[in-house]
Order: C-alpha cells, then sequence, then structure tokens
C-alpha cells in the first residue's frame, strides 16, 4: 500500500470553480520537488478558500503527484475558535490514516495535527521555519493572539522535542530556543532554493548617484517586517537632506496605515508601495535597486533577504531571528530603532568602499543556498523521516 506523505501548512490556498488550487505565497512548482523525490504522494492539510478564477501573481499549484486535505477556512483567531468545532474532526481522521506526516511550524494546524498524532502515537517531523514567541509578539496583534502566545510557543517545543527529527531554517537561532529531543535527527537547513538563475554573476557596482535606491519585500499583514520602522528612517534622512526612495513589494491589512504614515511624515512621494509581485518582479527589483533593507521585529532566515544577497545587494537588517546569521555585524540595527537604521542608509550611501564589500561578501555567502548545496541534505532528512516512520510502524 502506497504511504503519503501529509504536510501541514498554516498557508492559505485557493479553489477557484473548475478545481484549479492557486497560491500566493511562494510555493512555485519546484517547491514541492523536495517532497517528491523521496515520497510517491503528496498530500497538503492546509485551509482552502473557494474564489472566483485568479489571476497572476497568483500561481496554478499542479503536480501529479500532489493532492490537497483542504481544511475549512478561517481568518484571524476568533474566526479560528469559532471554526475549531470542524477543524478538529478534519484534522483527528487525517492523523488516522497510514502515512508519512511533517509539520512545517509554527501554525495552528501544524500544532494541531502535531498534538493528534501524540495522543494516536503516530511519528512525525517538524520543519521550523520561524519563532512563533516572537511572532506572536509584534505590532498590530490582538489581545487574544498574544494570550496564545505562550500556549503556542510551548506546544512548538514539546513537539520539537518528541518528533522523529527536525530541520530548522537557521543554524543555532531557533536551535537553542527550540531543542530537539535527545538522540534525535536534526540539522539547520534553510528552505530556500536558490535556482542557478537567481543567483547573478557578479556583485553590484556602486557609485556615487542620486536618488539613492532602497528595496524592501515582505508581507504587509503585519508590522513585524518593520516597514513603519523603515519609513520613519526615511523621513529622518530627508530632514537631513538625503535623497532616497524606496520600493515597497508586499500587500496585506496594513498597507493603507503604512501609505498614511508616509503622507502624515512627508515623505508619501519617496515611497512607491507595488503591492504583492511575482518571483520574477522580485529579482528585477532587486536588480535595479541599490540597498535591500529588512527592519524586522521577528524573523526565522528570511528569504527575500537570501535572495537580495544572491543579486550581489548590499543589505541592512534588524539584529533578530536568523538575520544575524546572514549579515555582518556592522550591516545590523536594533529592532525597531528608525534613527540606527536611519544612520545605517547613510553609512552605505557615504561609504560607497563599504557598501561594495558588502555587495561582494553577500553574493559569495547566498551561494551556500543553492539547490545543489541544500538539495542533497533534504533529501536525507525526508529518506530518515520515511525510515523512522515506517520502522515504528512495524
Amino acid at each position: 500500500m502506497t504511504r503519503s506523505l501529509y504536510i501541514a501548512l498554516e498557508d492559505v490556498f485557493n479553489r477557484d470553480s473548475q478545481g484549479n488550487i492557486w497560491s500566493a505565497a511562494g510555493f512555485e512548482p519546484n517547491f514541492w520537488e523536495r517532497y517528491a523525490a523521496v515520497f510517491e504522494t503528496i498530500v497538503v492539510v492546509a485551509r482552502m478558500r473557494d474564489v472566483s478564477e485568479l489571476a497572476p501573481p497568483h500561481l496554478i499549484i499542479s503536480r501529479r503527484q500532489l493532492s490537497f486535505a483542504g481544511l475549512r477556512f478561517y481568518r484571524g483567531p476568533i474566526d479560528f475558535l469559532r471554526s475549531l468545532f470542524w477543524l478538529l474532526p478534519q484534522i483527528r481522521k487525517i492523523s488516522s490514516r497510514p502515512g508519512y506526516f511533517i509539520l512545517r511550524l509554527p501554525g495552528a494546524i501544524g500544532t494541531l495535527l502535531g498534538i493528534m498524532c501524540a495522543v494516536r502515537r503516530r511519528p512525525f517531523a517538524v520543519e521550523l521555519v520561524g519563532d512563533p514567541h516572537d511572532v506572536l509578539s509584534g505590532e498590530g496583534f490582538s489581545p487574544i493572539v498574544r494570550m496564545m502566545r505562550a500556549p503556542i510557543t510551548l506546544a512548538t517545543k514539546l513537539l520539537c522535542r518528541i518528533s522523529v527529527g527536525n530541520t530548522y531554517v537557521t543554524e543555532r537561532t531557533l536551535q537553542l530556543r527550540y531543542p530537539t529531543g535527545k538522540g534525535r535527527y536534526n540539522d539547520g537547513i534553510s528552505s530556500i532554493n536558490l535556482a542557478s538563475m537567481q543567483i547573478s554573476d557578479s556583485a553590484k557596482t556602486y557609485e556615487a548617484h542620486t536618488p539613492f535606491r532602497l528595496f524592501f519585500c515582505g508581507s504587509l499583514a503585519q508590522l513585524y517586517k518593520g516597514p513603519d520602522v523603515l519609513i520613519e528612517a526615511v523621513a529622518l534622512l530627508t530632514e537631513k537632506g538625503k535623497d532616497v526612495i524606496v520600493e515597497i513589494a508586499g500587500d496585506g491589512n496594513f498597507r493603507a496605515r503604512l501609505e498614511n504614515l508616509a503622507r502624515d511624515r512627508g515623505v508619501a512621494d519617496r515611497f512607491s508601495f507595488r503591492g504583492h509581485i511575482p518571483r520574477g518582479a522580485v529579482l528585477a527589483a532587486c536588480d535595479a535597486a541599490d540597498v535591500f533593507v529588512m527592519p524586522s521585529r521577528t524573523e526565522g532566515l528570511p528569504r527575500a533577504m537570501v535572495e537580495a544577497m544572491a543579486r550581489g545587494m548590499c543589505c541592512i537588517g534588524a539584529r533578530v531571528g536568523g538575520i544575524p546569521e546572514l549579515l555582518t555585524e556592522d550591516a545590523l540595527v536594533p529592532a525597531g530603532d528608525a534613527k540606527a537604521l536611519a544612520d545605517a542608509i547613510e553609512h552605505a550611501m557615504d561609504n560607497l568602499q563599504w557598501t561594495n564589500a558588502q555587495a561582494r561578501r553577500n553574493l559569495d555567502f547566498a551561494r551556500k543556498f543553492s539547490a545543489d548545496v541544500l538539495g542533497p541534505r533534504r533529501t536525507s532528512f525526508y529518506r530518515e523521516v520515511k525510515r523512522l516512520t515506517e520502522e515504528a510502524a512495524t
């Protein structure tokens, strides 16, 4: 009997009237190849929303080995609690099926499936892609979400300890907070999978010019990426007479609030809010910009920053999560500190020898995230998950 891999995701997928499944969350078709190399069939366990046909940048998710166990759609913590009556039976049924289970955490869906598997003594593995303690403490979350932070963090720690094995997107940061159980398999493997065409042949070469172009890429559904800090930093730079413009790629509930903030701070003409753009446009924006900026309040290991590094860009980021594993100390700023961010951007503008050195260093560093480097390590992990699951079943 063929056993499927069930992979729990917190992302939302969309189903149109023809039955096509769409995603705007970066799940390009090649994302699933990492699992298809080891497992014959893959079942995605995630929320499903029925919609009319969508246009790009949404992508149709289609693969012979891939199917979906669509869960009831909910939005936000209150709706999640209301939906538990339907979600729990759905997830309980999935946990009883013969197969292999991988939880991409943090996330409510993965946590619930992990708890169900633990109760049934079903083996599972964890791919930890972020820190729930930091994520759920961010500005913009309701008091209910903040109340859920402690139990979700505790559940994540427990699931990482009792899983058959874990992968972490960081090399050390998440491992320290969410350790693997003694004697269990673990590895630090980024979920990023850079294709050769995403890695530039040479780093940018900076010469004095104006305006100085900044690029920010990240969700605006919450403020944990720090776009508001970037707006404040640009306002400070503008007050000093620095000619800076910013392109923001990303969308979400806070976009209008951020546009109003830029207007209130007198820098609306310095910002271009592009909304969600496809992957190819992100790479083109990196090539057109001077410095990639990520002033996050919390992070795992940010894909957008690694992609910018792979384009040979100078990058500036907050000293949170896995960002210090990517950048040198002099390219880091304290989270939430607009003045420090403004100072770092000004330094990049006025010290082009440093900026050029950062660009070369970042390109060299990003090559370790190529598919050729990380692919074999992921395959080894999935084979181990398969082996340990089959051993537990005998």
